[in-house]
């Protein structure tokens, strides 16, 4: 079932909760008894606000971000322990950026590291300080939630053409927020191999152009959002 109080610990690019509601509802009838595979989960924003499925598959190809929810999941003391020992502060922030792309001996080192940075930098994007104070108490309570629902869950840190070949079958359900920083040969592979899947796809995209332009054929969703003043159009694409 769902948990009301489940939040994406990753604020980065997530989508608002009537757009995440409105993901949910066009997924397919008892999704719930399938393998359900989030083919790049990065914030996790639709995998947290889902009903639980009969097997669960989170996966993307940023290692940072993997390893943060694999040291939730598995070393979640250890984990708190280590971020509690950071100072917020410019230098701290400067450091961690050196390393962001460091291949860390220990993978919890590589999780404290990806966490920290982007909890220090403005909109997390591991840019520039954020220069406030961070209520720490509010995020760790987040992350023990966050490691209860996760334990059934596999996390892996897969190529999207390796995985999608790996689950296509009528069992599986696919989630796909497509990401907009690939290239167009990657593109067209990736549709190729969608396309051609036995797998029941969801696909959701910030750039809506890419998604229209490769996804033409799929049945398109549409919905209009407000946020304050201002009214925006969302769709989805999905092969059934």
């Amino acid at each position: 079932m769902k948990n009301n109080k489940l939040k994406p610990i990753i604020k980065a690019n997530s989508y608002s909760i009537n757009h995440v509601n409105w993901i949910i509802e066009e997924f397919p009838q008892s999704y719930q008894d399938m393998v359900y595979l989030d083919l790049f989960c990065d914030n996790l924003s639709v995998y947290v606000k889902k009903d639980k499925s009969k097997i669960e598959i989170i996966n993307d190809t940023d290692i940072g971000i993997i390893q943060v929810y694999r040291a939730i999941k598995d070393e979640y003391k250890h984990f708190v322990k280590k971020i509690n020992a950071v100072k917020c502060n410019i230098e701290t922030f400067d450091k961690f950026l050196e390393n962001a792309n460091e291949n860390f001996d220990d993978y919890l080192d590589k999780a404290v590291n990806e966490f920290v940075l982007r909890k220090f930098s403005k909109l997390e994007t591991k840019e520039s300080f954020i220069n406030k104070k961070i209520k720490w108490n509010q995020i760790l309570n987040e992350l023990t939630i966050l490691r209860s629902r996760l334990q059934e869950t596999f996390i892996t840190n897969k190529e999207a053409l390796e995985i999608i070949h790996k689950f296509n079958n009528k069992e599986t359900f696919i989630y796909c927020n497509l990401p907009i920083n690939l290239r167009e040969q990657h593109y067209n592979k990736m549709f190729n191999q969608l396309n051609n899947s036995s797998s029941k796809i969801l696909i959701t995209c910030k750039d809506q152009k890419l998604a229209k332009k490769l996804f033409s054929t799929w049945n398109c969703k549409r919905k209009m959002f407000s946020k304050g003043s201002s009214k925006k159009l969302e769709c989805l694409w999905k092969n059934y």
